[in-house]
């Protein structure tokens, strides 16, 4: 079976805690509040991550050396039903009310993404005069990137709406946009760390 790229990159993200040798520490653990802190061996804050599960409100807070972020489900849940339902990726930055850059765009997927959306629309990309424009775009478009996502306006905007209607920006936010590995490096520490305490004997089923 082929393996999906979420599930690719949260073994990426486990092998880079491996290879560090994190440790879980249960910081504490009441019917409310589980704390968990997600540190190398040696103490040091290198991909250092602290995980707050609030149970009675159904939140996760993450901090440390790999961002932020804030998830909530609005309702009761445990440290492993929380744990559980971060490893479906996109499900679980539906739940965010706050975070770290969640996403990052790439002007070559970006590029790509607007190809085969101009391929899904017909156009003929052996037209003389869309080759030149389509050149033209290739060349601007890189410069109405960044952190945030791709934002064009004059002649690069005029491409797409000559070219994909005037409607195009419906969607067009998805166009070269990828999870930060931050978010797969969340999940799969938490996964870990709770597994560990398990195996130590240090959470119950209930948790």
């Amino acid at each position: 079976m082929m393996m999906t790229e979420e599930t690719r990159k949260l073994l990426e993200a486990e092998k880079a805690f491996e290879r560090r040798g994190h440790k879980a520490t249960l910081v504490q653990n009441t019917d409310r509040y589980t704390v968990i802190d997600w540190r190398k061996a040696d103490d040091s804050g290198d991909y250092y991550v602290n995980y707050i599960i609030d149970k009675k409100r159904g939140s996760l807070i993450i901090s440390g050396d790999l961002g932020d972020c804030i998830a909530t489900w609005y309702n009761p849940n445990s440290v492993h039903n929380i744990a559980e339902y971060t490893r479906s990726i996109y499900y679980f930055i539906g739940k965010f009310q706050c975070s770290s850059d969640r996403f990052n765009w790439d002007e070559d997927d970006i590029i790509d993404d607007i190809e085969e959306e101009l391929k899904d629309s017909g156009v003929d990309f052996d037209d003389d005069d869309f080759k030149d424009a389509w050149e033209g775009f290739k060349d601007e478009a890189p410069n109405y990137v960044n952190e945030h996502g791709f934002f064009p306006n004059g002649e690069v905007s005029d491409f797409l709406d000559k070219y994909l209607g005037d409607d195009w920006w419906d969607g067009s936010d998805s166009w070269g946009r990828t999870v930060d590995p931050r978010v797969y490096l969340w999940v799969a520490g938490l996964n870990m760390a709770v597994d560990q305490l398990d195996e130590a004997g240090l959470l119950s089923e209930e948790d």
